[in-house]
Parts: structure tokens; C-alpha cells; sequence
């Protein structure tokens, strides 16, 4: 017979996948972006254009990411909304964009180039040294040269663009020039009633170095005045979230201070700490290898190219290496506290500890950390949902994920993030902060509520406004998943977390207009699921070891 409380679990997490399907796009808009040509045709595409201009790209080193004009999309849709925004990317000037470097060790010479979705030159930069030689051109000449080179290079008749900006620099060996041009009636007014706020609008600009064209681009410009504006907002949330992370921090030296004195007194065991910390130095370590096309684009030309990359490779083992140390201690700590404070919540846990993964417990907090992250996922959806309909509360539109489209094996990093931050997470404000806290101030009210800010507000640097919302949001899920920890396990909220993350990552992938990729947002889910092989297996042992089909609420 079916309990009460399965029959809850189970509506909750149906409730939360018709809420989350019905009510996304409204809660959590995101730009409609045609991505037909994959990174090898985009990379063949950026070759081909420098090969036109004289220059051999095998010669070079390269990178390729996947960028977004980061203020442009967001004073765009924060006046028009997103799907002004999505037109305009799509039909006048793509937002989102790929970004090709070519670049040698130790030399100052590098070409950088934008490039639209279906392949099109956006931006072009030739950097060369400072003291290079060239012809010291007057800016009449300069601007008729600049002209032609936009008339038959670009194909871009003037006639309708205005020239709004010129000047000319004088360097050791040579005469630069720059030329912006405006294009008339694309003014974008954000506040009409104050003439001295600005308006955005479609710019050209066109570097002549010498006698050659070293620079040209097209771009929304964006008023200074938004974007001091905008500043002072995410200011604010970067300052919530370093408190954060300092009180996370004193967190995990509260943990290390707790690990020494029980290790004194023999009361606690090293091992789930290894295995935890362990598990997310591993992560971390390959989430590094993954992201070297996203270091390899900062490279700074100074530095030897093979110290840059001996460095990155020593900065990835000790981020991994120092964050496994810290989640040793911390659930090393943890687990000591929490099997006298709270000790059923341990059960699952310590059966994967001891190597038995596939136990009744394991499969049962398995099932229900499935219907919590599902309720979630429905939970944050009406939270935006109301929140833009009544509070006035937003969030810029997503692209499919411009950094995780820049590294190796996209469709692998939800399952790195998501693994990291529900171990990480779960560990330091559940595990440990709410064990800790209810041993000394014996209310356990405060016990949930403190870890629940304290990790809430750490996400206040996610582009979301007011700043101070993703901190709501999260303080009440927090509330929750401490009272879900206690009641349910550690493995239910660790499989929650990690649900609710990977789902979220691999959505957007889903929704990009190009079939690998939507592969990879299929293969990220397919990796959201692999826990629930603990449950399966446990099913079908069942006719073997005598025990009865697992229910998502027994315990």
C-alpha cells in the first residue's frame, strides 16, 4: 500500500515537470539562435578569411570560443525585450557570435576575428606592435581608404550611416586613424525622458594603421550612462557574494577546528571524506582539461606559450587539489556531527561509503532526490514567472550556453558542474552547516535558516535583478532542502542538487537551432539520469534478494 508521503513526492515532482515544460520559455526567456555550422566549419570559415588576406593561419596558434556582446544583449532586451532581441540578432547584428585568435608565443602580432553564426565576418583586428613601420597617412586620406575598404570589402553602403567619430594617432613609426560611423534612425532611446541619458545605436568603426586596415567591426553601441548604471547593480551583487563566500569559508575552517578535535579524541572517520574529496579533485581537475580552449583564448603573448600552459595545467591540479582537501575535512567533520545529531540521515550515504552502491536505501533516496530536484525545477520556474509578472523582477535572455559551446565535450560539463556543485554544496552548508549549527544552538530553525542565506546569497553575482533575488529564491529552497536533508538523507539532496543542475545546463543546448548541438543536450541528459541506474538495479535484484520494489517515500 501506497504511503502518504509517496503519493506527495510523487505529485510534487509531476507538478514540478508540467510547470517547468509549460512555463520556461516565459520564466527564463532565451534568444532564438541558428547554430548550422559546427566549430570545425566555423574555425574553416575564420582560415579561409585570413588566408585572403595574405596570411598563412597555420603558422599560428588558435583558439575558438563562443561569446555573447555581454552588454549589448542586455540593453537591448532591458529596453525592447527578448524577442526585439532575437530579431534584431537574427536579422541586423548577431549578438551572439564565435570568436577566432591567432596568435604566436612572445610576439605582439595576433588577429582576432567575430564571426556570425552562419559564418559571416562581424569583427576584424590586426594587433601589431606599437613601433611597427607604416605610412603616415592624413586623416582625409585615411578616411577615403577606409571608406572604400567599406564599400568593397564589407558591402556596406555609407550613404545611410553618418560619420559620428574620427581621430588620429600619432605612433613611433606611423599615423593611425579611427573612423565610427552611426546608422541613421537605428536609435535605441532607454529613457526618453532625459535627453542626457543617451541612446544606443548600430555603430561601424574602421582602424587605419599606416596605410592598412587594421581594424573593422560592427556593434550595438550602448549609452555609458546604462552601463554605469548597470555596474552599480552588479557591484552589489558581487559584494553579497563575497560575504558568502567568506562566511563559507569560516564554515569550512569551523569544520577543520571540529575534524582536529574529534581526530583527538577518536571520534571520526577519514574515509567519506577521501572518497568525497577525492571524487570532486577529480572533477575539478578534468573540468580544467575541458575548459583549455577557454585559457587558451586569455593567453597573454609575453608569457613563453609552454609556461602559459604548464601554469594552467599546475593552476587546474592545485584548484583541484585544494578544493578536495577542503571537502575531506568538511565531510569528514560532517558525517561526525551528523551521526549524532542526526543519524538517519546517513544511511544511504554510508552504505556508498562501504562500496555497497546498490542497496534498498541507496535506490529509495535515490527516487526521492529525483522528485525533489523535479519539484525544484518547478518551484524556481513559478518563482520567475510571478516574480517578472508582479515584482518586477529580470533576467537576460540565455544563448545555448556560450562558454560551455567554447570547451571540449560540452555535452560532458553539466555532469562535471552539476557533480561539483551538489557535493561541494551539499557538504559544506547541509552535511556540515546545518549539523554544526543545530550541536551548538540547539534551534533548529536557525540551524537551517543560517547555512540556507549563507549559500543562497553566494549566487547573487548570476545576472538576475534586483541582485537580491536569486538570494530570496534561494534562502527559501534552502529552508527546504536543510528540513529534506534532515527528514530524507544526505543521498537525496546530493541527487536532488545534482538533478536540478544538470537539467538546468543541458536545457538551453536543447534549444539551439542546430542539430549537434541539441546532441549535446540530449547527451547531457542522458548523464542527468545515470543515478537513477542505483534504483533500477535495485529493482531488478528484487525477485533475487527477497526485497519488495523501492517507493520513493519509505524509509
Amino acid at each position: 500500500m501506497l504511503k502518504l508521503s509517496d503519493g506527495l513526492f510523487a505529485l510534487a515532482a509531476i507538478a514540478g515537470v508540467l510547470v517547468f515544460t509549460s512555463f520556461y520559455d516565459a520564466a527564463f526567456p532565451s534568444a532564438a539562435i541558428d547554430l548550422k555550422l559546427s566549430r570545425g566549419a566555423i574555425k574553416a570559415r575564420a582560415d579561409d578569411y585570413l588566408r585572403q588576406r595574405g596570411v598563412d593561419p597555420d603558422t599560428f596558434e588558435s583558439s575558438l570560443t563562443f561569446t555573447v556582446d555581454g552588454s549589448a544583449a542586455v540593453f537591448l532586451q532591458r529596453v525592447r525585450g527578448i524577442e526585439e532581441t532575437s530579431r534584431f540578432a537574427r536579422e541586423q547584428l548577431p549578438l551572439w557570435n564565435w570568436r577566432v585568435r591567432w596568435f604566436r608565443s612572445g610576439e605582439k602580432e595576433e588577429f582576432i576575428m567575430r564571426l556570425a553564426p552562419d559564418g559571416r565576418p562581424l569583427r576584424f583586428l590586426h594587433s601589431i606592435p606599437e613601433a611597427a613601420p607604416g605610412d603616415s597617412l592624413s586623416q582625409d586620406s585615411a578616411l577615403v581608404l577606409a571608406r572604400t575598404f567599406v564599400s568593397e570589402e564589407l558591402n556596406v553602403d555609407l550613404s545611410r550611416w553618418r560619420l559620428e567619430d574620427q581621430s588620429t594617432s600619432s605612433r613611433e613609426n606611423r599615423l593611425d586613424h579611427s573612423f565610427t560611423w552611426e546608422l541613421s534612425g537605428s536609435e535605441i532611446e532607454w529613457r526618453p525622458d532625459d535627453p542626457e541619458a543617451g541612446t544606443g545605436a548600430r555603430r561601424l568603426s574602421v582602424d587605419v594603421n599606416g596605410s592598412r586596415v587594421g581594424y573593422f567591426g560592427e556593434y550595438l553601441h550602448v549609452p555609458e550612462r546604462f552601463e554605469r548604471e548597470q555596474s552599480k547593480q552588479t557591484a552589489v551583487g558581487t559584494l553579497l557574494g563575497l560575504i558568502s563566500i567568506g562566511l563559507s569559508f569560516a564554515l569550512v575552517l569551523a569544520a577543520a577546528v571540529v575534524a582536529v578535535i574529534r581526530y583527538k579524541h577518536d571520534r571520526i572517520r577519514w574515509r567519506p571524506g577521501l572518497i568525497a574529496g577525492g571524487l570532486l579533485a577529480a572533477v575539478l581537475m578534468v573540468g580544467g582539461a575541458l575548459s583549455y580552449p577557454l585559457i587558451k583564448s586569455q593567453y597573454v603573448t609575453e608569457v613563453p606559450y609552454p609556461i602559459f600552459a604548464a601554469l594552467a595545467l599546475v593552476g587546474a591540479i592545485f584548484g583541484g587539489v585544494l578544493l578536495g582537501v577542503a571537502i575531506w575535512v568538511t565531510t569528514s567533520a560532517g558525517v561526525s556531527l551528523t551521526e549524532e545529531t542526526f543519524p538517519r540521515t546517513l544511511k544511504a550515504f554510508n552504505s556508498w561509503v562501504e562500496g555497497r552502491l546498490f542497496t534498498r536505501a541507496a535506490g529509495i533516496e535515490t527516487l526521492r532526490g529525483y522528485a525533489v530536484g523535479l519539484a525544484f525545477l518547478g518551484y524556481i520556474t513559478l518563482f520567475y514567472v510571478l516574480g517578472r509578472r508582479y515584482l518586477g523582477v529580470w533576467v537576460p535572455a540565455e544563448g545555448p550556453h556560450s562558454e560551455l559551446l567554447s570547451m571540449y565535450l560540452p555535452w560532458l560539463v553539466p555532469l562535471l558542474i552539476a557533480t561539483q556543485a551538489a557535493v561541494s554544496e551539499e557538504v559544506i552548508y547541509r552535511l556540515f552547516g546545518v549539523s554544526f549549527l543545530e550541536r551548538h544552538l540547539k534551534v533548529t530553525f536557525l540551524a537551517l535558516l543560517i547555512p540556507a542565506v549563507i549559500w543562497a546569497f553566494g549566487h547573487s553575482t548570476y545576472p538576475v535583478f534586483p541582485v537580491y533575488v536569486r538570494g530570496i529564491e534561494l534562502t527559501i529552497a534552502g529552508l527546504i532542502f536543510g528540513w529534506i536533508f534532515i527528514r530524507y538523507g544526505l543521498v537525496t539532496m546530493l541527487v536532488a542538487h545534482f538533478a536540478i543542475d544538470a537539467i538546468l545546463l543541458a536545457v538551453p543546448f536543447l534549444r539551439a537551432e542546430g542539430g549537434s548541438y541539441v546532441g549535446y543536450g540530449i547527451a547531457a541528459l542522458v548523464c542527468a539520469a545515470l543515478p537513477l541506474a542505483v534504483p533500477i538495479v535495485v529493482w531488478i535484484r528484487k525477485p533475487s534478494d527477497g526485497q519488495a520494489a523501492p517507493d520513493i517515500a519509505a524509509g
